[in-house]
């Protein structure tokens, strides 16, 4: 967020106060709001300041090289938001065949459409979802800052999108569908199946990648 992408930050606390104040909490609207407001002051004055220093509000000319063709910047989108979701190892053109990858992403839609149909016999998932006030401010604020990086990367030519420019999205997106997911009650034999099957395979996703070595010295300390 201490880079000007950051600057979407300014519209979370403005978007939280859109969705107090949709549930009638006037102090915590008026407190949110006046937190955006005090950002985007604070925002303002530096961009000011580097205009007035260098007659560019980011410090140069950030407009200046040219930009991908809208094909081509789709492409890139696709490709570095499909690696996005695929939570255990990414696709890599160069390292193809990759049967890792290939392996683990077929164990990914099976976890996934396990759980589907077992929760889909209980509850309306996407229902439960937009109860839940935290996984939709994750899911908002996630798609915000989508939003914000795709507007400046469609116009700047600076790095190429890929996990260290989307993460910030995805990581709240995820977040908060996992833990509508969590939040629902273990009622039901199935759900509790579910989540079994959920945290078996994170559980996956962090033995895999993360250093063998680290995983042994760690397992050798619990001995």
């Amino acid at each position: 967020l201490i880079r000007y992408v950051g600057a979407f930050s300014f519209a979370a606390p403005a978007l939280l106060g859109l969705h107090f104040a949709f549930k009638g909490n006037r102090k915590k609207t008026v407190y949110l709001f006046v937190c955006s407001f005090l950002l985007a002051v604070l925002a303002g004055a530096y961009l000011y300041n580097n205009y007035r220093l260098s007659g560019f509000a980011t410090g140069f000319n950030r407009l200046e090289d040219e930009t991908e063709t809208l094909a081509a910047f789709v492409a890139m989108l696709f490709k570095s938001l499909f690696n996005e979701f695929l939570i255990i190892r990414e696709y890599r053109p160069q390292n193809q065949p990759d049967y890792l990858l290939y392996v683990t992403a077929i164990i990914q839609l099976v976890v996934l459409a396990f759980v589907t149909v077992k929760v889909k016999r209980h509850f309306n998932f996407w229902h439960e979802l937009r109860l839940n006030d935290f996984s939709m401010i994750c899911i908002g604020i996630g798609f915000l800052y989508l939003v914000a990086i795709l507007a400046m990367r469609f116009v700047s030519h600076f790095d190429a999108l890929d996990y260290r420019l989307l993460a910030p999205f995805s990581f709240p997106f995820l977040i908060g569908l996992v833990y509508a997911f969590v939040s629902l009650p273990d009622k039901h034999k199935d759900i509790i199946q579910a989540k079994y099957v959920l945290f078996a395979f994170f559980l996956l996703s962090l033995f895999l990648n993360l250093p063998k070595k680290f995983i042994l010295q760690q397992l050798q300390q619990i001995v």
